[in-house]
């Protein structure tokens, strides 16, 4: 199973990125918090994504 390290909103509160051990950084808009959906999946670190800027 992989972890998410880190979660962050962007400062207006509608887009949230995660990192995590799948080596992945997940951008999701969560404008409507009863639909949220997912924008992009960024690939191709060579090892767990485990911090953010931001």
């Amino acid at each position: 199973m992989n972890s998410v390290y880190s979660a962050v909103f962007s400062p207006d509160g509608r887009t949230l990125a995660t990192v995590s051990t799948d080596h992945t950084t997940r951008l999701g808009d969560c404008a409507d918090l009863h639909r949220p959906q997912a924008l992009a999946t960024l690939n191709g670190h060579t090892g767990a994504v485990v911090g953010r800027v931001g």
